[in-house]
């Protein structure tokens, strides 16, 4: 029911929303009849823009799951994009800055592209195809940049209009080819890695980097060797940067390699420090019911195992028998969301999780009930005394 109340207002809101705006912006509308302005021309981005919007929140209520996100946010994106090619592509834009709305269209869908490659990769956990999308991402939006700017009618210094394009191209090819290296992220050697780290994860300064180099030799360099020939030795200044930047690059990779492969010995030993303090646990200072809740409402499982254990171990339970009570526990998984699926049927598989979560701690705990108890009727017999002397203690 809830699901479609939220269809029926989302429903009605894009009607009043068309009726409004076309009430508002058609040729003899209101803001016509008393401005005396023709702002028509919003008419069109505005309904398409909004009936893309209203299709992405009808399948974000009816389906669920992380593709179904993906999906919701890309055409949310491609609303607002489609909404701005319409507004430049067509009057009272003029003739000449028209194109630059198709070619700013191109940038949106390859960025649109970029982001569901990306997400599907992320889903999935595997990396590489999120690096090759970011490749060909870089390499075709510097192509339609590079399109864009020669449209663009503004006096730029340096005569740098003539060559702006070709700038745009190479600054983006090469960040391209930076990406690439993202593919060395995980690889074991140090050096690979740092390289993978750094220009993997930096491609926007990688990006300024190129621009700026590109644009000193297309038109910076010519231009100051027009103007001081002989007062500034460019040849010399440059050299002087290449060995010092050379210089510095090879420190910070021999540095950072170094700390790289020293992090891992302190990593695990913070790890096992970690492990000691958070684990010694005092059975006075657990809030049991806490950690069942935890278990049984989001699944986790560490707080509620480690305190059977900790309980089971205190009262002498052997390891082969500890083994046996939290064995279930250790190996328990939820049933898996679907990748798409609709909403009621995502909180079926939710209620089914917390129902079998539910079932198999109350089977580990009388599990180690049993256990404890079992070695206090064997501990009874052999010594009776000693029981009843810890009985009347604990009482």
């Amino acid at each position: 029911m809830a699901i479609v109340n939220k269809i029926a207002s989302r429903t009605v809101l894009i009607i009043v929303l068309a009726l409004s705006s076309y009430w508002f912006l058609h040729p003899q509308g209101l803001i016509f009849q008393v401005f005396n302005k023709d702002l028509s021309f919003l008419l069109s981005p505005i309904l398409v823009a909004s009936i893309i919007f209203y299709l992405s929140s009808l399948i974000s209520v009816i389906f669920t799951g992380r593709i179904i996100n993906i999906i919701t946010s890309s055409l949310k994106g491609f609303s607002t994009a489609f909404m701005f090619f319409l507004l430049i592509s067509n009057p009272p834009t003029s003739e000449a800055l028209r194109p630059i709305g198709f070619w700013l269209l191109i940038c949106a869908l390859i960025v649109i592209f970029h982001h569901v490659v990306s997400s599907v990769a992320q889903l999935y956990h595997e990396p590489l195809p999120k690096v090759f999308a970011t490749s060909l991402s870089l390499f075709a939006g510097g192509l339609a940049l590079s399109q864009v700017t020669p449209l663009i009618p503004i006096s730029l210094p340096w005569n740098l209009g003539s060559s702006l394009d070709k700038i745009v191209l190479l600054g983006f090819a090469l960040a391209s080819i930076a990406s690439l290296f993202g593919v060395f992220k995980d690889f074991s050697n140090p050096y690979l890695r740092y390289l993978g780290e750094k220009l993997g994860s930096n491609l926007f300064s990688v990006l300024e980097l190129a621009i700026f180099v590109l644009l000193y030799f297309f038109n910076i360099r010519s231009y100051l060797i027009d103007m001081y020939p002989v007062y500034i030795p460019l040849p010399l200044i440059e050299w002087g940067v290449v060995c010092m930047i050379s210089w510095s690059l090879y420190r910070k990779l021999k540095h950072e390699t170094k700390v790289s492969l020293s992090e891992p010995l302190k990593l695990g030993d913070w790890t096992r420090l970690q492990q000691k303090v958070g684990y010694h646990m005092d059975q006075e200072l657990i809030d049991v019911s806490k950690l069942t809740e935890e278990f049984v409402e989001d699944g986790a499982k560490e707080g509620i195992l480690v305190y059977i254990t900790t309980v089971l171990l205190m009262n002498n339970v052997e390891q082969e028998a500890i083994e046996k009570v939290v064995s279930k526990l250790v190996d328990y998984q939820d049933t898996p969301y679907p990748r798409i699926a609709l909403s009621w049927g995502l909180k079926g598989v939710e209620e089914e999780n917390k129902e079998r979560r539910t079932q198999l701690l109350q089977a580990v705990l009388e599990g180690a009930q049993s256990e404890i108890l079992a070695l206090r009727v064997i501990s009874h017999r052999v010594h009776p005394n000693e029981w009843k002397y810890e009985s009347g203690m604990e009482a």
